[in-house]
């Protein structure tokens, strides 16, 4: 067995009581005999740890002090394994291991550690003998069995005590229990199911003037309570015993005391009720002005809380029924139907005798039956604003009439609730145990306010519910107009993209056609085809982007960007239509790099559209001027024209999707929607833009953007970097599979292939005549369309991926939805590239050559 530190013997000792004297001498005693006598020791010795406890076998041979015994045992103990010394000088011990000049007469050892539950040793128990001894296996097994007993005796002792302890506090905790119900100073007591008294507490007995607090076993409510009180709270019990549930009963009087009892079953261990717990609860006038208190505090400090669980109108009822002594009410709400008022019952105490009456009940509890006689008790109040106090109903003869078998009532007060001068509601209370009079009547009026007040939150909340819902479904309306939006979107800018791939495809093969190029003439008509192309295009694209943007779709990858690489590429790229518009673009670059946190492609896009507005808008001639401001944690760039400029009474219309400003009338072209794209652009980018320009003068458009704090710096791609090529092969040509359904778009590929001789092209008109073909056909590439019949592209792709002889075989995305772009990337599985129609033919090459294995040959 292997040792532990201290610590853990310190908590075992603790957890575990040691037998004191009286409990465990004889027993412990009995053990040192029995070990004495089997093996015929001088002295058995049985310590155990930090417990001050020592058994020596009685007539023991070896006079050893209880120092010196513990001294030996501890010797086991702390080795924490059993220990043998058959003689002490043969070979001499050390002083470590046995204090021989302290006990000589002790010549032989033998001893065993006592464990309990842990690693530690507890104790040990110990053969002395003065004479050498041979100690052999037989001798350690009955050592060990021994110590087992010992170990035993130990456990039996703490279980004893353990239990002892228990009963110890348990008779203490049912003394404090009995010492706590005694002392309430509400009455409490217990009954069985057959109505004998099991307990009561002394004010109990008080209530119930008995002397001793012995009460007879047959001894009968009627004894001391009167039939009403007797009636009631027995019935309360026989519902309690009957449903396992708690009842409140609101007693009649006794002795000028008000008390509502608390009735609750009484549950043996077996879940079954053996008969009840009463608690009264003294509700006499003292109480009930703070009971109104309490009530008019709450209902409106935790109205909210009241209203969202639906308990409002029960927890007011129920407080009234508390402060009037009242076996019966209801509470409502005055509505006006068609000019006729009526009232809708909000809370209401069951009146229930037959199943019609449930029906009523349900129905007025519900809203879907309203009252409007307004001749009845309750039609004077809601109807005409009476308060209405009676003790004699039935002798009245506009009390409306009663059902038969209704419970009878004995009075009621009805009283109406005003907001200001209109009538909103009311209350109606019956069966007061001590009638109603002025004096209850003025008592309430804090209560009637406080009811005028929760009427009128109940109706604000109300109306604010609706209006939450009628949102909500506007919401929801324009959620759907948005997704059928972009569904018309996705689907417009298929249409047009996919007669625009092949009208710019075949005009960029006209354009730069080696085999046979087209003269001058035929060079500017394909052109100007080539740009109208790019104009529509440029139009769809910045359509899709702003539907984009306001459904939250787009995309952005903010990272440090050069400002001035990006102005710079831009104003290259602009730098021909300013030329032809006879206008002149001047650019102060910037002392330093100075770089902003932004989207390379979007912040490019929105200097596009500022520059080319600024060349379009201009005059002839006309400047262009691009410079930068720093500022504290942004960076301002200012793009100024010396164009007309713009009545600042209409500056708010120049961000307003297709606005602009007359300009549709003119020759210039545009949609109106650069603008207002250009502001959600730099908004989504945590930058603000604004415009400065006085009609005649010129103007200024500005954007700021935050500045960047990384040091890395992307500045887009470098100008006049080379663009990759594909080459001939001398082994092979590269087998390239084309999966599109349109007609012209085939053709297109086909056209593009012919200048690239070591690419073979195969054509599939669907996804499922092009996996046939890749059965019997080596295949080095797919071009994939998406929108495709049958399954699609993405369906395609899936199921190619989940053959092993595809899982690496390059596929590239083709789709003239834009919108695909983004979905593509959200998808498990992933294109190894993504082109977007009309297709740019460069980029088509570019794309292939580097998808295509290393051996086909780069520049």
């Amino acid at each position: 067995m292997g040792g532990s530190d201290s610590s853990a013997g310190e908590t075992q000792s603790r957890e575990w009581a040691w037998p004191s004297p009286a409990q465990g001498n004889a027993s412990f005693e009995h053990l040192s005999i029995l070990a004495s006598d089997i093996f015929d020791a001088s002295s058995v010795l049985l310590v155990l740890e930090d417990a001050d406890r020592l058994w020596v076998s009685p007539g023991s041979d070896l006079k050893l002090t209880a120092c010196i015994s513990t001294l030996l045992c501890r010797l086991v103990i702390d080795g924490n394994a059993p220990r043998l010394i058959e003689d002490t000088l043969d070979p001499p011990v050390s002083e470590e291991d046995f204090p021989l000049d302290q006990i000589p007469q002790v010549r032989f050892l033998a001893g065993y550690p006592l464990y309990l539950q842990g690693s530690r040793p507890v104790g040990a128990l110990c053969l002395l003998d003065d004479t050498p001894r041979k100690f052999d296996d037989r001798a350690w097994r009955l050592l060990r069995g021994l110590t087992q007993q010992a170990e035993e005796l130990l456990r039996l002792h703490a279980q004893c005590r353990q239990k002892a302890q228990e009963q110890a506090r348990s008779r203490k905790l049912s003394s404090l229990y009995y010492n706590v119900f005694d002392s309430c100073r509400e009455p409490i007591y217990v009954r069985n199911r057959s109505g004998s008294f099991l307990a009561a507490n002394r004010a109990s007995y008080a209530l119930m003037d008995e002397k001793t607090e012995n009460l007879p076993e047959q001894v009968r409510l009627s004894d001391y309570f009167p039939k009403e009180v007797v009636e009631r709270l027995e019935q309360g019990e026989r519902e309690v015993i009957e449903h396992h549930e708690s009842r409140s009963v609101l007693l009649p009087p006794i002795k000028n005391c008000q008390f509502e009892i608390t009735i609750s079953p009484l549950i043996d261990e077996l879940g079954d009720v053996r008969g009840v717990v009463s608690v009264a609860h003294d509700i006499t006038e003292e109480h009930r002005q703070a009971l109104l208190l309490k009530v008019l505090h709450q209902g409106i400090t935790d109205y909210q809380a009241l209203m969202s669980g639906e308990r409002l109108w029960d927890f007011l009822l129920q407080a009234l029924r508390k402060l009037t002594l009242s076996d019966y009410g209801l509470i409502g709400e005055v509505i006006d139907q068609q000019g006729t008022p009526s009232l809708r019952i909000h809370a209401i105490t069951d009146l229930i005798w037959d199943e019609e009456s449930r029906q009523l009940m349900q129905g007025l509890r519900s809203g879907d039956v309203l009252l409007s006689n307004p001749e009845s008790l309750l039609g004077r109040v809601f109807a005409q604003g009476e308060t209405v106090m009676s003790d004699d109903l039935y002798s009245r003869p506009k009390q409306g009439g009663f059902p038969p078998n209704n419970p009878r009532l004995h009075n009621y007060l009805g009283v109406p609730i005003y907001d200001g001068e209109t009538l909103i509601g009311m209350y109606g209370i019956a069966n007061g145990h001590q009638g109603y009079d002025e004096a209850l009547l003025e008592r309430l009026k804090p209560f009637t306010a406080t009811c005028a007040l929760l009427i009128n939150l109940y109706r604000q909340f109300a109306e604010r519910e609706q209006v939450m819902q009628e949102l909500a479904y506007a919401r929801d309306e324009a959620e759907r107009a948005s997704q059928a939006k972009s569904e018309f979107l996705s689907g417009m800018s298929h249409e047009f993209r996919t007669p625009l791939n092949a009208i710019l495809g075949f005009a960029q093969l006209l354009l730069n056609s080696r085999r046979s190029p087209l003269d001058e003439r035929q060079r500017r008509q394909v052109a100007h085809v080539e740009k109208s192309g790019h104009h529509l295009l440029n139009l769809i694209n910045e359509v899709l982007d702003l539907s984009q943007i306001e459904a939250g779709r787009l995309q952005l990858s903010l990272e440090a960007v050069s400002l001035q690489v990006v102005i710079q590429d831009v104003v290259e790229t602009l730098s021909a239509a300013a030329y032809q518009g006879d206008v002149t673009i001047k650019f102060d670059e910037c002392t330093e790099d100075l770089r902003v946190r932004a989207d390379y492609t979007r912040l490019k896009q929105v200097l596009l559209n500022l520059l080319s507005n600024a060349i379009k808008y201009n005059s002839r001639p006309g400047h262009v001027h691009i410079h930068c401001r720093p500022r504290q944690e942004t960076l301002r760039v200012i793009v100024s024209d010396t164009g007309p400029g713009i009545p600042k009474d209409r500056h708010a219309e120049l961000f307003q999707p297709f606005s602009r400003l007359g300009a549709e009338h003119g020759a210039i072209e545009g949609t109106g929607i650069g603008l207002s794209l250009t502001k959600k652009l730099v908004e989504r980018m945590a930058g603000t833009i604004g415009v400065e320009s006085v009609k005649g003068r010129g103007s200024q458009f500005w954007f700021e953007l935050p500045l960047a704090l990384e040091s890395k710096t992307v500045s887009g791609i470098s100008r006049g970097s080379k663009r990759t090529a594909l080459h001939s092969h001398a082994q092979r040509r590269w087998q390239v599979l084309h999966i599109e359904d349109n007609p012209a778009n085939q053709r297109l590929m086909e056209d593009i292939f012919i200048d690239y001789p070591m690419l073979e092209l195969h054509g599939a008109a669907s996804a499922e005549a092009g996996m046939e073909l890749l059965k019997n056909q080596p295949i080095d590439l797919i071009l994939m369309d998406i929108h495709l019949p049958g399954i699609d592209g993405y369906q395609a792709l899936n199921r190619l991926r989940q053959e092993s002889r595809f899982t690496d075989l390059p596929i590239i995305g083709l789709s003239a939805d834009a919108m695909q772009r983004d979905a593509y990337r959200d998808t498990a599985t992933e294109f190894t590239d993504f082109l977007t129609k009309p297709l740019d033919i460069t980029a088509l090459i570019d794309a292939i050559s580097k998808t295509l294995p290393e051996s086909v040959a780069r520049s």
